[in-house]
């Protein structure tokens, strides 16, 4: 099953394979552009921060945020004068270390930042870019308040409450009524409880029990025991680190959940395949559908070369926002008018048509629905 998501609502376009995305790379089209920028001369070089968590529990995304801007730039590098020089700052996946970083990258002036990897440092350090006025673009951080009309900031990337709202409509149109929910305690995690709730009750169904853990936790009996005994035909476990979500899945088998869980993309993982096992066996989530397009795949055998291992979304969406903001750095210059001309920009990247609006969002995105069968990632099937 294939979704749509956009600010407007969920629109289901049913059962299909992956259309092809507009191909092409490092193209745009702009309206018009900000004032108060200075463009890049030639041989001029552009300064990209990188804010991203290279330690703590979100160091596997943070590693590969990293490595799809440094291909981006050693692509851009091969055919730009205007270089590009990335500065990169480990958050250490805490809202502290983020702060920290974001001062650190400010006092260098950058002309804007790719980042930050997680949802909780993004909303903490969001407020310094715009104090700074310096555009920040992250590829992963999911949390409605991260982008704001008027501010620096802009995601290249779904929201949390998008992702859980294709995950769910799929789920109750296929017939479960009760759901339960284990939820990260942050605000991602607060908003997409709150879009869960909304979807399965228009739905005619009901929300048996809502739990909160902190997103370090790797311990969670106290919790789904009383979510487990709500009896949810689905639970949602929301947790960020791949580990503890599979913990989590754990426990509630052995607690005697027998229904289906929903989850979000960050399961992906060979990691959570090994710690789950067969507890998480039919688990579904929403995950941004992987393009088509020629421009696609020469990014893949690329990333592959380069790295030796598959990309997944966030190098993706890394490597567009850095060449999305190194164009518009050489086209208007940084601050205010970069903020302008992203605002009015339609890029085509490796990962399809990107756009903005007016608060920083990435107007639409397609979106699959993915099932974990047979210890392998996999369409979704039947619900």
């Amino acid at each position: 099953m294939r979704v749509r998501i956009n600010r407007v609502g969920l629109t289901i376009l049913g059962l299909a394979a992956t259309a092809a995305l507009i191909a092409g790379c490092g193209s745009s089209s702009s309206a018009g552009s900000g004032g108060g920028g200075s463009p890049k001369s030639g041989g001029e070089p552009i300064h990209l921060g990188v804010v991203a968590s290279l330690s703590g529990a979100a160091a596997p995304f943070g590693k590969t945020q990293v490595q799809g801007a440094e291909l981006a730039a050693e692509e851009w590098n091969a055919k730009h004068p205007d270089k590009i020089e990335l500065s990169v700052q480990d958050d250490q996946s805490e809202a502290k270390g983020g702060v920290s970083a974001m001062r650190k990258l400010s006092e260098e002036g950058p002309d804007a930042i790719v980042g930050p990897t997680s949802t909780t440092i993004g909303v903490a350090i969001a407020p310094i870019a715009t104090q700074e006025q310096i555009p920040m673009m992250s590829p992963s951080v999911s949390a409605p308040e991260f982008v704001s009309e008027g501010g620096y900031t802009f995601r290249n990337h779904l929201t949390t409450p998008q992702q859980a709202a294709a995950t769910t409509e799929w789920a109750v149109e296929g017939g479960i009524k009760s759901v339960g929910m284990l939820m990260n305690n942050a605000a991602d995690g607060k908003a997409a409880a709150e879009t869960v709730e909304e979807i399965v009750e228009e739905n005619g169904g009901q929300i048996t029990g809502a739990e909160f853990a902190e997103p370090t936790a790797v311990e969670f009996q106290s919790q789904l025991t009383k979510l487990v005994a709500g009896k949810p035909e689905a639970l949602w476990v929301f947790i960020i680190a791949p580990e503890a979500i599979a913990l989590a899945m754990k426990e509630a088998r052995q607690l005697g959940f027998t229904g289906r869980f929903l989850t979000i993309a960050n399961v992906e993982t060979e990691e959570f395949t090994e710690t789950v096992g067969s507890a998480g066996e039919e688990a579904v989530w929403a995950v941004e559908t992987e393009p088509e397009a020629p421009s696609y795949a020469a990014f893949v055998a690329a990333y592959k070369k380069k790295f030796g291992a598959e990309p997944e979304f966030i190098a993706a969406n890394s490597y567009d926002a850095t060449m999305l903001l190194a164009e518009g750095i050489t086209k208007v210059g940084g601050g205010s008018a970069l903020r302008e001309w992203l605002h009015k920009a339609h890029y085509e990247g490796v990962t399809g048509p990107i756009s903005f609006d007016a608060e920083g969002d990435v107007t639409e995105r397609p979106l699959a629905i993915r099932e974990l069968r047979g210890g392998k990632f996999v369409d979704a099937g039947g619900k």
